[in-house]
């Protein structure tokens, strides 16, 4: 997981979405936000302190290739998740 380091996944989707993708990463002592985007306007959700996943059960994607561009704000720092699931 970096700190203040943008991270990105390439992906290819094998049909226009919603995707559930679901961010992995080490849990935080303190809450938070995650903001994905994927071709898109960017949306958010609050990460819990002590979670260790964020899911977006409905995040919009087009057929083709495309990348996954998320962190999460955590105080002051921009936080990169460890793995990304896409389903």
């Amino acid at each position: 997981m970096g700190r203040n380091i943008p991270r990105h996944w390439e992906v290819r989707f094998t049909r226009d979405g919603p995707y559930e993708v679901q961010f992995r990463f080490n849990p935080f002592a303190v809450a938070g936000v995650a903001p994905p985007s994927v071709r898109r306007p960017h949306l958010s959700q609050p990460i819990e302190a002590g979670a260790a996943t964020c899911v977006f059960a409905q995040l919009p994607a087009q057929t083709g290739p495309g990348r996954i561009e998320t962190w999460m704000k955590i105080g002051p720092d921009r936080v990169t998740p460890r793995f990304v699931d896409v389903r």
